[in-house]
């Protein structure tokens, strides 16, 4: 991170919360001229960003943004993606961005997932007026503890619940072996393959497979972190789970555009939870 921004994250302290939400973070420039550019990758999480007096451009590379001269938020919802996106923001700005858990954000809203997932990135303006007056205060507020507060009131309650139990019990299974068969897992639910097409389709906009592949690399990802002396390629494909380290480096490089080795080398951790970027 350059000098000339600031970012920092923090877990909320509701528990009930903390079950669906998995961090807030908090990224500003005061600096007039200066550009933060980075990208980010895939992941199994999704995630609403909040811009205070700025607005967003989208390319096929990912999107720019630039300060307003007036008053507003933009509000953002982005679903698991597929490829990695390029982001350039132009300071002065202000920033929140809310990590959800695997179907987190499901139980906050009072329709399925797919029917406002249309795109990659949206618009989000489901949480109406009352999320924008708790925004205000939120970025006007200077404290930190204060700051994850007001959010965690508001989710507490905004909290709509989500009862659709089959794919709850799929993403626990998948979390403890990403490893497991389409296959196997219908046949641990009790479920066909189409209904668990249909389920993942639903309420996460993706498909088995897809989400199968996003975790196996977020793991494998988050373990090379964990190391203090980084493994070895091949170490890390193996605890990870891959065939081999050339299914590793496949893996790697289908999703990020890169070979393992230069992705590792290049990334950059931001804040204490999962949170992986490449500066520009």
């Amino acid at each position: 991170m350059k000098k000339e921004e600031c970012y920092i994250s923090a877990a909320p302290k509701d528990t009930d919360v903390r079950q669906h939400i998995s961090y807030y973070y908090f990224h500003k420039s005061d600096v007039r001229g200066f550009t933060s550019r980075f990208t980010y990758y895939p992941h199994y999480k999704n995630a609403i960003t909040v811009y205070k007096n700025a607005r967003s451009n989208f390319t096929e590379k990912g999107s720019q943004v630039t300060p307003t001269n007036y008053d507003c938020f933009e509000i953002l919802y982005s679903r698991m993606q597929k490829n990695p996106a390029q982001v350039i923001i132009e300071a002065p700005f202000q920033k929140l961005g809310i990590a959800f858990e695997p179907l987190g954000i499901n139980h906050f809203l009072d329709i399925d997932l797919h029917e406002i997932s249309t795109k990659p990135v949206i618009k989000f303006e489901f949480f109406g007026e009352t999320f924008n007056k708790v925004l205000e205060r939120v970025f006007s507020e200077k404290n930190l503890d204060q700051k994850v507060a007001l959010l965690d009131a508001f989710f507490v309650s905004n909290k709509m619940g989500f009862s659709e139990e089959r794919i709850k019990k799929a993403i626990h299974i998948l979390l403890i072996d990403d490893s497991i068969s389409v296959q196997q897992l219908s046949k641990n639910l009790d479920i066909s393959r189409k209904t668990l097409y249909r389920l993942f389709k639903k309420h996460l906009c993706c498909s088995v497979e897809e989400y199968k592949s996003l975790l196996r690399f977020r793991k494998a990802l988050n373990l090379y972190e964990a190391y203090l002396n980084k493994p070895k390629l091949v170490e890390l494909a193996y605890e990870s789970k891959y065939y081999d380290q050339s299914e590793f480096v496949k893996h790697f490089r289908t999703i990020t555009g890169y070979n393992p080795k230069k992705f590792l080398s290049d990334i950059s951790r931001f804040g204490k939870q999962d949170t992986f970027w490449t500066l520009n």
